[in-house]
This record gives C-alpha cells, structure tokens and sequence, in this order.
C-alpha cells in the first residue's frame, strides 16, 4: 500500500518508513487528536490492551515509534 502511493519514489527503501511506523504514527495522532486508549486499540487492532500500552509508553516518551535501519 506504501509504495502505491508515491510518495516515497526515488527513495531507497530502508529511508522509507514501515507499514509498523505508519501505523504507530496513526495510533500517535488519534491520541494528540484527543481519542481514547480503548478507541486507539480498536483502530490500531490490537486485541490486547498491553500491546497498546507498550506503543502507548513509547510515543509518549519519544513520539511515533521508528525502526532504526
């Protein structure tokens, strides 16, 4: 779905963020948009809330969550 948009063409591909680095910065801006844990979980399709929380934890202290390459 990433590469079908373009918007990262003519950059190799580690320099582009993973379907994980997306979805964590997703999960990221419901949160600053003022949505709920719970809603946050549903969207981000975690059935258990500890993977929540674990996402939680790190955008919180650091913003959305990047993979170092």
């Amino acid at each position: 779905m990433r590469d079908k948009t373009n918007l990262f063409k003519g950059q190799k591909a580690r320099e582009c963020p993973t379907f994980h680095e997306i979805r964590s910065l997703g999960g990221y801006l419901y949160e600053k948009a003022g949505y709920g844990k719970s809603t946050i979980r549903r969207l981000m399709g975690h059935t258990e809330e500890y993977m929540t929380n674990y996402y939680w934890k790190v955008t919180q202290n650091d913003g959305p969550m990047y993979q170092q390459n």
